[in-house]
């Protein structure tokens, strides 16, 4: 009579089953199917392409800070830092010609009121004095 397995194998024996369900249920995320050669090998030409434009993206901007160079810097950090201080100069720069500007505009309109007020006292004197002119001429 062959014997029956004792109640701490089939103990063993259930653990072992539940345990191995659970690490095919883990292995994926639920709901999700597994992934195909295909599908992977398309998210790496993605990935890649996606690293070739933010590098080609990195070139422009080294060369758009300093077009003169021969050979603009590679690294993305001094990239970055670069554009930065020239980004921060040109603000700086704005900033100067904005007020500027706001000052020649100041500037222009006084002198146009000046302007528009000698005009204005030249045609009453010019009034004025032909009124004279005209009271002095004998009728």
């Amino acid at each position: 009579m062959p014997s029956q397995p004792s109640e701490a194998t089939r103990r063993r024996v259930s653990e072992l089953d539940s345990d191995s369900d659970e690490e095919a249920a883990g292995s994926r995320p639920s709901g999700k199917k597994p992934k195909t050669d295909s599908a992977a090998k398309s998210k790496a030409c993605r990935e890649k392409a996606r690293r070739e434009k933010i590098n080609d993206r990195f070139s422009e901007l080294a060369t758009l800070i300093d077009p003169g160079s021969k050979d603009p810097k590679s690294d993305k950090p001094s990239i970055l830092a670069d554009a930065i201080k020239h980004i921060t100069q040109m603000r700086v720069e704005n900033n100067q010609l904005s007020q500027l500007n706001k000052f020649l505009e100041q500037r222009v309109s006084q002198l146009e009121r000046e302007k528009g007020q000698q005009l204005y006292q030249q045609s009453l004197m010019m009034q004025h004095g032909g009124m004279s002119m005209g009271m002095m001429q004998p009728v």
